[in-house]
């Protein structure tokens, strides 16, 4: 099984992103987009900027808790998601 940690963008508020953790990443995404998720349901226009895939839960939250904790990661990540057109970053 493979684990994901992915960033969201506001298409219509600068410089809002989201970061989450999960284990299927198509099931999560349709969440968002039906608005099912607390956080983000108020933003209509949300767009996948990438993700970042795991083989270990363990790895992938402990990356997902330095995302939110951290502005360094954050930006670095958003960085190379930009960079690299959204592409899949495996780990």
């Amino acid at each position: 099984m493979m684990f994901y940690v992915y960033c969201l963008e506001s298409e219509a508020k600068e410089n809002f992103h989201y970061y989450g953790f999960t284990s299927n990443i198509e099931k999560r995404l349709e969440a968002h987009k039906r608005g099912k998720v607390r956080t983000t349901k108020r933003f209509k226009s949300l767009k996948l900027l990438g993700y970042r895939k795991f083989r270990s839960r363990d790895v992938a939250l402990q990356f997902e808790k330095d995302l939110k904790r951290k502005a360094s990661y954050r930006n670095r990540f958003v960085r190379e998601l930009k960079t690299r057109g959204g592409a899949v970053v495996a780990r």
